[in-house]
């Protein structure tokens, strides 16, 4: 059984990329997902910080700013501009024999442009893609104050895994709203969650970075099961 760690990390309103950069590196974490990473200040940048954690940067998303960073093989990045300023990177993680679709997820705007764009997530490039076979997370600033906000459909399809209710991760001063949230579906199983609401995880950014544990469930079973059709009847041809 190999335990994933990820953490989802909203640098919006960076005010101390140094602790950011200790907070990344402290959780080691397998895999980070970053938002808003433009907000980080002046003479900074995502390559300092993959130097000072160690990490590789897999691929920078060219919508609300979306990084994700890695210790292990990642495959498939595709980035999907969601409207009005929302993002999405979708990625392959590879762990041993483990592997899984991660979501990095970046909402923007109002109700009504919030409710298009988990829409699209909804459609058929994306969460409701046929070829959809891994086991899935899907993680990020949902934006939203109320949690069920946005699509009644999206919150039968996917688990809420992280944070529990109640438990803010917005503003970091003062965390009532779980705007930063994780969701799984088919074969994820969460060991450990946590919010770093240390004094140096509030000054750094506006919000508190989420850290979860998974365990992908054996996916090669998962797949057996959904793919194999029944073998065709043989019959005899006469000749």
């Amino acid at each position: 059984m190999t335990t994933i760690r990820i953490m989802s990390y909203n640098l919006q309103g960076c005010k101390d990329s140094g602790a950011v950069f200790q907070l990344i590196d402290h959780y080691r974490a397998d895999f980070v997902a970053l938002q808003n990473i433009q907000d980080l200040p002046a003479g900074q940048s995502i390559s300092a910080l993959a130097a000072f954690t160690g990490l590789d940067i897999v691929s920078h998303g060219e919508t609300r700013d979306l990084v994700l960073l890695s210790r292990y093989p990642v495959k498939m990045i595709q980035t999907y501009d969601l409207g009005y300023g929302a993002g999405c990177m979708k990625a392959e993680l590879t762990v041993g024999d483990k592997r899984c679709q991660l979501y990095n997820l970046a909402l923007h705007g109002g109700l009504y442009r919030r409710w298009i764009q988990i829409r699209r997530l909804l459609g058929p490039d994306l969460l409701s893609n046929a070829g959809l076979v891994y086991p899935t997370i899907v993680l990020g600033d949902f934006l939203d104050i109320v949690w069920m906000v946005g699509s009644l459909r999206f919150h039968k399809q996917m688990q809420r895994i992280s944070p529990p209710p109640f438990k803010g991760t917005y503003p970091a001063y003062f965390p009532i709203f779980a705007r930063d949230r994780a969701y799984a579906k088919d074969g994820i199983r969460l060991e450990a969650s946590s919010i770093d609401r240390s004094d140096k995880a509030r000054r750094a950014s506006l919000h508190l970075p989420l850290i979860i544990d998974i365990v992908v469930v054996d996916n090669r079973i998962a797949l057996t099961e959904k793919k194999m059709a029944k073998p065709a009847s043989i019959r005899a041809v006469a000749g």
